[in-house]
This record gives structure tokens, C-alpha cells and sequence, in this order.
């Protein structure tokens, strides 16, 4: 007969204490900047203020969609205060400095208009969509809320709670507990982990 697999106590794998970044092999090419991609009949600007801006016209739809991204990601988090710029970026739909999240959001709404903002590990932004009509009128708001955002303390406690209960229920799923270890064990030091704790989001 064919033999057996070998028990699992012959097999068990002990799992490292530390991974050290010098131990990881990645291909030269995987750590160049790669050339920034400029689609057919796309305007390429550089502003006076030094923002680039990247303009391509489409009449398809009378619709007019935003992209905007700052160098602001988790990666300039200062050390055990990761998640931070994830916070920040949701609680700036929160309203302005004289107007209160449910009106704030009641205009945007009525205008028909899609607003998201996150944060990734590298960038802060955010994406608006709207008709074409009501374009000026939106980027007024926005740019009320961008100069002037509320921050009150409920707003930032609500999106704290939600984030830390989010983060509790992914961590106890495979793939958020195996991307927590190896986050942890691949930084140094371990409080600059891409991964949230509990105690960096309070």
C-alpha cells in the first residue's frame, strides 16, 4: 500500500520570529519608478503652484470626474500612530467649520454628486463626480471643505469606533491575521506597521 503522509506534528512548520527586509530577494526592476503613463489626447499641465494636473476630455457623458492625490499616505504615519491617515481622510466628509455633516452632505447630495475620499500607503486623495452643470457649484463646496474642515471631536471618535471595530473583524479572518503577522514582522521597528492596532487608532 502506499504510504502514509507524515502526521502533522512530523510537518508543522515553526514560523519565523522576524523577517529581515535583507532577506527578501526582489528584482531590480520591481524597485525602479516606473514612467508615468499618459493616455492618447490627454493634457498634461503643471500648474504655477506645482500641482500637475492631467486633463483629458470626453463628451460621451455630461458628467465631470476629479481625481486628486497628495503625498500624505500611511508610509509618513509617524511610529504608532498607524491609521491615522486613513481617519483623517474620512472624517473630512464630515462637514465644514460652519456647516454640520448632515447638511454638509444633504448638498452634495441634492447636486446629484459622488465624493470619496481614502487613504493607501503611499497617497491621500479622493475622487469627485458630477454633472457638468453643477461642477462649479460642487467645487465650491469641496474646496470649503479641503480650506476649512470641522474635525470635531464626535466626528473623529465615530470613525475611530468604526475603524476599530472593522479592523477586530478583519483580524480575525485568515487572510487579516496572516497580513498582520507578516506586517509586524517585516517592520522595523513594528510600530511603523502597515497594519493598525487598536491602540494606534485611539
Amino acid at each position: 500500500p502506499p504510504a502514509l503522509p507524515a502526521s502533522s506534528s512530523e510537518t508543522d512548520l515553526v514560523p519565523p520570529t522576524r523577517i529581515e527586509p535583507s532577506d527578501i530577494e526582489i528584482p531590480d526592476r520591481l524597485l525602479e519608478n516606473p514612467d508615468i503613463s499618459v493616455s492618447d489626447n490627454t493634457k498634461d499641465i503643471m500648474l504655477d503652484n506645482g500641482i500637475r494636473v492631467l486633463l483629458k476630455r470626453d463628451t460621451s457623458f455630461p458628467i465631470v470626474s476629479i481625481g486628486f492625490s497628495c503625498s500624505m499616505g500611511s508610509n509618513r504615519e509617524p511610529a504608532g500612530l498607524t491609521g491615522l491617515s486613513e481617519i483623517t481622510a474620512e472624517t473630512m466628509l464630515y462637514g465644514t467649520a460652519e456647516e454640520e455633516s448632515i447638511e454638509f452632505n444633504a448638498r452634495l447630495e441634492n447636486l446629484g454628486t459622488s465624493v470619496d475620499f481614502s487613504s493607501t500607503t503611499e497617497y491621500a486623495g479622493g475622487v469627485i463626480t458630477s454633472l457638468n452643470k453643477d461642477m462649479p457649484e460642487v467645487l465650491s463646496v469641496i474646496s470649503d471643505m479641503l480650506i476649512r474642515p470641522a474635525f470635531r471631536r464626535a466626528d473623529i471618535e465615530a470613525v475611530k469606533s468604526d475603524s476599530i471595530s472593522t479592523l477586530e473583524e478583519w483580524l480575525k479572518s485568515p487572510a487579516g491575521a496572516a497580513m498582520n503577522s507578516f506586517s509586524r514582522l517585516s517592520t522595523d521597528p513594528p510600530q511603523r506597521a502597515a497594519v493598525p492596532t487598536r491602540e494606534s487608532l485611539e
